[in-house]
């Protein structure tokens, strides 16, 4: 049985929500087994439990560094971690040896056709230049061809229109012979399906995913504000009326902006990142990938 560590830090706002997933996981899988590392305050409620370790951290150490200190040892599957990710990646820069263009990279399901889009550094730490875009395209194409099965993936830039970044538009340069290339894409059409593979750099990832979180936040807000003004409103929903405007929200209300579930790449090690404010459904995500990952281990040393 493969072991996946679990990096489980202090101020996790859903712990509750996210130890009943330990318990129900290991009840349901056999391929899997599960060593958490975390306080001596969550710890107990997984004792006792088949398929599950526990490694109990002192206050005065990360559990972050802990963790990626078991990993290294290897022979695990690999870690889930919901440390923050400016954190992990720096708990991960200081643990292994070795590091070349560390990033993370986001997947989620287009639009378009519901195909496997890739986003490369959607996280916003690292230095804009020609080299981790480079190292960026090559962990993407991985990814792609060994995971999802993507024999040729198609590339995007994600770049804003008509912005005036010298990096960029070499880069862009340099990838126009490449007959898989599609060229600068626009954030707003990030869920287009333009491209298999969405290389940003710098904050540009970040941005637009935060910009369409923001903005779907504000028109739920301003939706709900208008259905509390309208009676008519809550009993048309009650009885089926004004299934078109159902529809509309559904597509407004995109799950895939707030997706969970970020790559760490560049450490030779499979690392899935998950926000703090995870829970039960989110850890599923996580776990669903990081042994999709694993079945393939296209990023090993």
């Amino acid at each position: 049985m493969k072991t996946i560590i679990v990096d489980l830090p202090d101020d996790l706002t859903s712990k509750t929500s996210v130890l009943l997933s330990f318990k129900v996981y290991m009840h349901k899988n056999s391929q899997y087994s599960l060593l958490v590392f975390g306080r001596s305050s969550d710890l107990p409620v997984l004792e006792g439990i088949e398929g599950i370790k526990t490694v109990e951290v002192e206050e005065s150490l990360s559990t972050t560094e802990s963790a990626l200190s078991e990993l290294n040892k290897g022979s695990y599957a690999g870690l889930l971690s919901f440390a923050k990710r400016k954190d992990l990646l720096a708990a991960a820069t200081k643990t292994f040896e070795k590091s070349l263009n560390p990033c993370f990279g986001l997947s989620y399901k287009d639009k378009k056709d519901g195909k496997e889009t890739f986003l490369i550094e959607a996280s916003g730490y690292f230095k804009k230049n020609a080299e981790n875009l480079r190292a960026y395209l090559d962990y993407g194409n991985d990814y792609l061809i060994n995971v999802v099965g993507k024999d040729e993936p198609t590339i995007g830039l994600l770049s804003l229109e008509g912005a005036d970044d010298p990096v960029l538009s070499s880069f862009d340069e340099e990838m126009r012979p490449n007959k898989k290339y599609r060229g600068p894409i626009s954030p707003d059409a990030m869920f287009d399906g333009e491209a298999d593979l969405l290389l940003s750099s710098g904050a540009d990832g970040a941005i637009s995913i935060l910009a369409s979180k923001g903005a779907r936040k504000i028109i739920k807000e301003s939706d709900e504000a208008a259905s509390n003004r309208s009676s008519s409103a809550k009993w048309g929903s009650m009885f089926g009326i004004g299934k078109g405007q159902k529809e509309k929200e559904k597509e407004i209300y995109d799950s895939r902006i707030d997706m969970k579930g970020y790559v760490l790449f560049g450490f030779g090690y499979n690392i899935i990142s998950l926000n703090k404010d995870s829970g039960y459904g989110d850890f599923f995500d996580g776990i669903e990938k990081l042994e999709q990952v694993d079945r393939k281990k296209p990023f090993h040393k």
